[in-house]
């Protein structure tokens, strides 16, 4: 062991001998130990620089995607702004189909219109609740009618209705024909139930009468 420790030594100090004889070599050394150390330096100085720069070209790329998205959805705003603009001469006809309100007056007055136009007699027309201004009022109620019971009705959610009952005499072809013009009237009328009897007049003869009941849609 003592053999290799002096041989050791020995040859570190012919390394070091030849450096002191060359000072090139030596030069290019402390050159080289000089660069490694620079380097460090610079490296240890710009690590926040370099981090920074990393996290914001990170920022830039997500805001690309982001920015992508955006044009993206603007695309489909215009396309559906199109889409809109084409629809609005419709929305008139929407508004008749399915007012905001009940409109009980002016259904009235078309449900008189058609049961004139389809020559039979209203003998009866009832409509209601009708809601005014957030209050409930009783039923409007034509030539001492009475509104029947209910049916059950399913409408869509935000949909409401306004009940009502038409009874009319008439033949039997004029009273089919009111009531498939209430059902096909622009207003949305929902029919619960048409019933057909005959009513026995003063001369002893009989007339016929329908009952026809139903929803008349409205969406608040």
């Amino acid at each position: 062991m003592a053999l290799d420790y002096k041989s050791s030594l020995a040859r570190y100090r012919r390394y070091l001998q030849v450096m002191r004889e060359q000072p090139l070599i030596q030069a290019g050394v402390w050159t080289a130990l000089s660069l490694g150390l620079v380097i460090a330096v610079i490296v240890l100085a710009l690590k926040p620089t370099l981090m920074a720069i990393a996290g914001l070209l990170g920022q830039i790329k997500e805001d690309s995607t982001i920015v992508t998205k955006l044009d993206d959805k603007i695309v489909k705003m215009q396309k559906a702004s199109s889409e809109l603009q084409a629809l609005l001469p419709r929305e008139a006809v929407l508004d008749e189909a399915l007012p905001s309100q009940t409109n009980w007056d002016s259904w009235t007055a078309k449900m008189f219109s058609i049961a004139s136009q389809s020559g039979v007699q209203v003998m009866q027309l009832s409509v209601g609740p009708a809601v005014i201004s957030g209050t409930t009022i009783p039923p409007r109620k034509i030539n001492n009618g009475v509104i029947p019971t209910t049916d059950k009705v399913t409408l869509p959610e935000g949909v409401q209705g306004l009940n009502f009952t038409i009874t009319a005499e008439g033949g039997y072809d004029q009273l089919k024909q009111m009531v498939s013009s209430i059902e096909e009237n622009r207003r949305l009328n929902i029919l619960t139930g048409v019933e057909f009897s005959a009513v026995k007049d003063n001369g002893g003869g009989a007339s016929l009468s329908a009952n026809v009941r139903g929803v008349a849609a409205f969406m608040p």
